[in-house]
């Protein structure tokens, strides 16, 4: 039983718990448009005018949505962040991608500060070593938050461990989450409007990251 109640595995199923009322939040928000998507009668363009239509309510839940993902160990805000560049496009999703990602990165760094175990586990970690010892952390970190080299968790602690300001903090996380957020939003908008040239893109610079972070960790292997 203590097995099961590590701090990992609670932040994971708290954070799961919260994302589910949150996600029945959003789907109830997005039927309208999904019964619109299935309905024979339907037509492309009133489709993508009544899935641009939502407000407020739904900017609120996927940035909470958003936070919470980026927080727990394991999950990747991805899908999320693609939905939210189909639902306000490429300027709007970008920010509400931004705002979400560096929530959640705050807040797990707030999170690893009070499960002391957590912390001393994600420091015995050697990319953690690296980058602690390395010439210019602060580049090191940034890069790390764009390629997923190693879990974003370890990488919002060995950020904790430096005696960086909150403003130098914020501003790490910033540069590290604003590429992808920015992809995922200009990724979905191009998929709802049917932007051929930019799905390419937007699946070609996703291969690229992927390619670079297979490489980074077999070269480390």
């Amino acid at each position: 039983m203590k097995k099961l109640l590590t701090p990992r595995n609670v932040i994971v199923a708290t954070s799961l718990l919260i994302s589910a009322i949150i996600l029945y939040k959003i789907i109830l928000e997005y039927l309208p448009d999904l019964k619109l998507l299935v309905n024979p009668a339907g037509n492309k363009e009133l489709f993508v005018e009544q899935f641009r239509s939502h407000g407020n309510n739904v900017i609120f839940f996927l940035i909470i949505l958003i936070t919470i993902i980026n927080a727990t160990p394991g999950l990747s805000s991805a899908f999320i962040c693609i939905l939210s560049g189909l639902t306000f496009g490429p300027l709007l999703g970008s920010l509400v991608n931004i705002v979400g990602s560096l929530l959640g990165n705050l807040l797990s760094i707030v999170v690893m500060g009070k499960f002391t175990t957590l912390a001393e586990k994600a420091r015995s970690k050697k990319w953690v070593k690296k980058i602690e010892h390395a010439k210019n952390p602060s580049l090191e970190l940034v890069i790390a938050y764009i390629i997923p080299i190693i879990p974003v968790f370890l990488v919002n602690y060995t950020l904790s461990i430096f005696k960086f300001s909150l403003a130098k903090k914020i501003f790490i996380i910033l540069l590290g989450v604003l590429p992808t957020s920015i992809i995922y939003a200009y990724g979905g908008n191009s998929i709802l409007e049917g932007h051929i040239k930019g799905i390419i893109i937007f699946v070609a610079i996703t291969l690229v990251i992927v390619f670079f972070t297979y490489l980074l960790k077999k070269s480390d292997d």
